[in-house]
């Protein structure tokens, strides 16, 4: 499925997978806040919404998942 929206010129918009329980405005504070999250809740059981996909953090892993940030102005 594709999903078209028509912004206005000058529009910021935020795009991020969901490796980012909580998106903010920029990727710094997307960080800090996914810092937040994994060192409240590592399992990722209620905090930032408790996505059911996904996984807890693991032995070795800095993260729920891979990430991906993009913020563009169109």
């Amino acid at each position: 499925m594709i999903k078209v929206w028509t912004i206005p010129s000058g529009t910021e918009v935020v795009l991020a997978s969901d490796g980012y329980p909580q998106l903010c405005r920029t990727l710094e504070e997307s960080e800090a806040k996914l810092r937040e999250i994994i060192a409240e809740d590592p399992l990722c059981l209620g905090v930032g919404g408790g996505k059911v996909g996904v996984k807890g953090i693991l032995e070795g892993m800095e993260s729920f998942d891979d990430r991906a940030y993009v913020r563009v102005i169109a």
